[in-house]
């Protein structure tokens, strides 16, 4: 899909709890600047890094917590 094209995002808190896969993601967009605009558009904090690298790291964070919550 748009895995390799590298796009300026923002990383706040408004992506910490997505859920979504990929392609739910970016259905409705035409370009993955725009998926991620539509979900950030009051972010400051800019950062380069590709859309499938923002799910896997909000993925592995999400496991991080439920890791520590239950640690068996």
């Amino acid at each position: 899909m748009f895995e390799r094209e590298e796009i300026e995002i923002s990383q706040m808190k408004c992506m910490k709890e997505f859920r979504e896969s990929a392609e739910e993601f970016f259905r409705p967009c035409t370009s993955p600047n725009d998926a991620i605009r539509s979900r950030c558009r009051k972010c400051k904090k800019k950062i380069r890094e590709t859309p499938i690298a923002i799910l896997k790291n909000t993925i592995k964070k999400k496991e991080d917590n439920l890791s520590r919550v239950n640690p068996f």
